[in-house]
């Protein structure tokens, strides 16, 4: 997430598809990769892992992540959030 918020969006998801392949039950590779996906433009890519993140936890919901999350600037969060409503997760 450190490339995402950086800027280097390439970076970011090579890390998060080397997180992924590692560790392919963890939900959050899945939430990661289509927040990274959804701002390349990649969106049906994007869509399949939101697809793929609510087949391993379907209560997921964005009103229940974006509680959890701490990102200092609240634009960040907006935008990131953004980005995983864009893959098709549900608020």
């Amino acid at each position: 997430m450190a490339h995402y918020f950086l800027g280097d969006l390439e970076k970011a998801r090579e890390a998060a598809e080397q997180s992924l392949a590692s560790f392919p039950d963890y939900p959050y590779a899945y939430v990661n990769l289509a927040g990274i996906y959804s701002a390349l433009g990649l969106h049906a890519k994007a869509h399949d892992m939101a697809t793929n993140l609510l087949r391993l936890q379907p209560t997921f919901s964005l009103a229940d992540y974006r509680k959890a999350q701490l990102f200092i600037n609240r634009e960040d969060t907006d935008t990131w959030i953004g980005h995983l409503s864009e893959a098709g997760l549900p608020d």
